[in-house]
This record gives C-alpha cells, structure tokens and sequence, in this order.
C-alpha cells in the first residue's frame, strides 16, 4: 500500500483567514477540516520531533507569483499567523480526495518573519509565536518609525 503525504497551509490573522492552500490535489479546492483548500504548489521542510520549541525558523518555499508576494507582505507587516500541517493517508484509496481523518504527522505555527528569493521563488521564514527563552507583553514589532530606515543593496 502505498502512502501520500498532503501539506496545508493557512494564513490568518484573528478570526479572518486570508488563503488556505493544500499542495496535494492539483488544480483542484477540496473540502477539508471543515473548509475549503485550493491548490497551491509549495514545499516546507525542518519540522523537528521535539515537545519544546527550539526557536528556529522553519521555511516555506513558493512560486514568486504576484498573490504569494503580496499577500506574504502583508503578512509580516501586520503580524499574521501561518499554520503548515502535513497528513499522510493512503494514496491508492483517496485519488479525489482526501480521507475525513487523515494522520496528522507534523504541524508548525508561527509568525511570518522572513521573506526573500530570486525572480522564480519565494522564501518564507515562519518564527516562533513566543520566544521559548523570553517574550515581551504587549508585542513589539520593530518598524522604520522605531528603528530608521535600514540600509538596502
């Protein structure tokens, strides 16, 4: 028998979600966890097995299209939340869609930190929510009103 692994990616902020994509089901939305996903080619790779955070960033690779660029933009700007999942299920029973309780086998939450790539794609660098070594109440998202202008190449 073989095995499918399907990743889902969600950026929302509060109660509003901006995309849902799965990068399984090509050029097709399913209904998953109650919701609609469309499709979207990404990858992401670093999940590490552990119960204690370590703080490291886990990257998000995309195609650079105009929607990715301005909608991740966005995102580190006002401070959103991007959650990636990762289900394994049988491939061979669910070639339309997936299964209703897939096995969840890794998910990472976090902020959008860190954005870059070339002409063809797109990096994302999703941070911890909370540091595991401090974290500072109220939040503070250092900007250009706090900090000047930084230097550009």
């Amino acid at each position: 028998m073989s095995r499918a692994q399907m990743a889902t990616l969600r950026l929302y902020k509060d109660s509003t979600t901006y995309l849902r994509w799965q990068n399984y089901y090509v050029n097709t939305s399913i209904s998953f966890d109650s919701a609609s996903w469309g499709f979207f080619p990404f990858e992401f790779g670093g999940i590490a097995e552990s119960s204690a955070p370590g703080g490291g960033e886990l990257s998000i690779n995309l195609p650079a299209s105009g929607l990715v660029v301005r909608d991740f933009c966005r995102a580190q700007t006002g401070s959103w939340l991007c959650e990636v999942k990762m289900y394994e299920f049988s491939s061979s029973l669910y070639l339309s869609g997936p299964p209703a309780s897939p096995t969840l086998i890794a998910s990472h939450l976090g902020q959008v930190l860190d954005i870059g790539g070339s002409f063809t794609s797109f990096e994302i660098g999703l941070g911890s929510v909370l540091s595991p070594v401090g974290s500072q109440v109220p939040p503070r998202t250092y900007s250009t009103a706090l900090i000047g202008a930084p230097l550009r190449k």
